[in-house]
């Protein structure tokens, strides 16, 4: 049975729902056949991350961010994508548990079974699977990770882009007041900066629609989170 971890990192406590190995490829690095870009295993882990306030629209609530983390290893090297679609269907058809059964059940034995870890062929074949956006990026992101780190040069110059700082924002939730709405906007920019959109508060619309405040990008923490941990299924 999978083990179940809870611990704390810095603020939020993630406790891991689920890790599984799904596969192993046993006797593939025959001394003539090497190649390091066959992964050797693939494995699942399935984080619940509490949010800092609870982020309120108008059809609920959200108090727990899931996450589903895609580890590939191979050739000794270990690439991470996520996947991360919202609970409920506020945001998305997708959900994590559909996205995590057509992991387990479609996209990931499909790739074991004919090992394609070049990520343009990899898209490629994920395009012939209906659906299941979130999936097919979490897969496809760890794959682009794994071939970036072999490669030795960064995935940002892989796809093509430009070493600058990169704005990351906020979006702000239904409050019930004005100065509940204003707490988390002055809170945002002393954390780091960033872009902050609020969703008008009740009795405020006319008065306090909206509005965006610019301040200094912040690096966003889904890569510090999904690396600093080592999960066990003994």
């Amino acid at each position: 049975m999978p083990r179940i971890l809870s611990w704390r990192a810095k603020h939020p406590e993630m406790t891991v729902l689920h890790c599984c190995t799904l596969g192993r490829i046993s006797g593939f690095w025959a001394a003539n056949r090497t190649n390091s870009m066959h992964p050797s295993s693939i494995r699942l882990h399935w984080v619940r991350v509490p949010l800092w306030d609870p982020f309120r629209i108008s059809n609920g609530e959200v108090s727990v961010k899931d996450a589903i983390l895609v580890q590939i290893e191979a050739g000794g090297t270990t690439g991470w994508g996520e996947a991360s679609p919202l609970a409920g269907s506020a945001y998305s058809g997708e959900t994590p548990q559909s996205t995590w059964d057509f992991l387990r059940q479609r996209l990931v034995p499909a790739l074991l079974e004919q090992p394609e870890l070049d990520p343009l062929r990899c898209f490629e074949r994920l395009s012939n699977f209906p659906g299941e956006p979130f999936a097919k990026a979490g897969l496809e992101g760890a794959v682009w990770d794994l071939y970036a780190q072999q490669s030795g040069v960064p995935l940002w110059f892989l796809l093509g882009g430009h070493k600058r700082p990169l704005a990351s924002g906020a979006t702000v939730g239904l409050m019930p007041d004005l100065s509940e709405l204003l707490n988390p906007v002055q809170r945002f920019p002393r954390q780091g900066g960033m872009w902050t959109w609020c969703a008008p508060c009740a009795g405020a619309s006319a008065t306090f629609p909206s509005w965006w405040t610019q301040t200094r990008p912040t690096s966003s923490t889904t890569q510090a989170f999904s690396r600093n941990w080592t999960a066990s299924t003994s």
